[in-house]
């Protein structure tokens, strides 16, 4: 397969994607921990928002795709390749939101977690505060520039049956 697949989607026109090289021709499995990121900038050139005055904002899911252990809630291995970028991307200035269906101990223990690699977050399942200021509100939806989630795809890759009446 030549192909890319999509791990990470763009919220409307204005973001990116993030794609995940597909698995060797063989066995059809890829560990996660392997795995190559890269950005598509299919939808607009890099640094436009910062170059707006705005930081870039990254939401990052943390089960498979910060933590790679096999089953939840469990620990297992980091995503180092991952959880370095975002470090780098908040050392240029950027924010980092970790978005995640934990909550309470579990949350607790996944900000523990990324702390022991080294990762720190500008919001945990909130939007960034510069957001909210800027907006006057805060939606459910955390606003970003990036969606870094295992469980991502773009629509355009969805198939979509049509049934006809018989």
């Amino acid at each position: 397969m030549n192909r890319l697949m999509p791990e990470m989607s763009g919220c409307g026109s204005a973001g990116r994607i993030i794609y995940k090289a597909p698995p060797p021709e063989g066995d059809g499995s890829m560990s996660h921990a392997t795995s190559k990121y890269r950005v598509s900038r299919r939808f607009r050139a890099a640094g436009e928002r910062r170059n707006m005055g705005y930081p870039e904002v990254y939401a990052v899911d943390f089960d498979k795709t910060m933590n790679l252990a096999g089953k939840y809630p469990e620990l297992g291995e980091p995503n180092t390749q991952l959880i370095n970028y975002l470090i780098r991307r908040r050392a240029a200035g950027d924010k980092v939101i970790l978005w995640t269906c934990r909550e309470g101990k579990l949350l607790e223990d996944a900000v523990r977690y990324c702390r022991k690699y080294g990762l720190e977050f500008d919001a945990v399942n909130d939007n960034i505060q510069e957001n909210k200021d800027r907006w006057g509100n805060n939606t459910r939806k955390v606003f970003a520039d990036y969606y870094v989630d295992d469980r991502a795809r773009m629509p355009d890759n969805l198939i979509i049956e049509e049934i006809e009446d018989e």
